[in-house]
């Protein structure tokens, strides 16, 4: 019986080149907050499949027509944290988180107020910040690459941490994702 190789790909000369790998961008780990009731508490109570436990009235919110999370300061303790569970990235590489946030003082003058966005490689014993965001700021879309980091692990996890000093301090995050492609 003769043995045939395909994996070599005519290129015009006498010397057959490799064919090139199939890559394949995989989302990994989404969420736009729809699936959820709106005022949706992200605590003990609740069985968040994607989400650990958020802190004090961490709770989604409506915004123009679209359900987001929303971290709200002047509460105690202040500051609040909305974290994935953790998210498996082995056998991915270029690994990219995009989120839209929005930081906002409903009641003006702008309070102190900071958003952090940070990532762990090791299910959350240490993080690498991605962005500090103070004061107010319009709906934005952000693109982070965690490659090489977060490339090929176990336990991945993206953190949002708010600190504000009254109610009517927010932070608003929406339409998380993160991929990676394959091989």
């Amino acid at each position: 019986m003769q043995s045939r190789n395909n994996s070599f790909i005519c290129n015009g000369s006498s010397t057959p080149s490799t064919i090139p790998p199939t890559t394949a961008t995989s989302t990994l780990f989404s969420d736009n907050f729809e699936g959820f009731k709106l005022e949706h508490f992200f605590d003990d109570k609740y069985n968040d499949v994607k989400w650990d436990v958020g802190g004090w009235d961490v709770h989604t919110h409506k915004i123009s027509d679209s359900i987001v999370a929303n971290l709200e300061g002047g509460h105690t303790p202040a500051t609040q944290r909305l974290i994935t569970q953790s998210i498996n990235t082995q056998g991915y590489h270029n690994i990219v988180l995009t989120y839209d946030r929005m930081t906002d003082d409903t009641s003006g003058p702008v309070n102190m107020q900071t958003l952090t966005v940070e990532f762990s490689v090791n299910g959350g014993g240490s993080w690498n910040l991605l962005e500090t965001v103070n004061g107010e700021t319009p709906w934005t879309t952000k693109n982070f690459s965690l490659s090489p980091s977060a490339d090929n692990k176990a336990s991945v996890k993206v953190r949002f941490t708010f600190n504000g000093t009254n109610s009517s301090n927010h932070a608003y995050i929406d339409n998380v994702t993160m991929t990676g492609v394959t091989p």
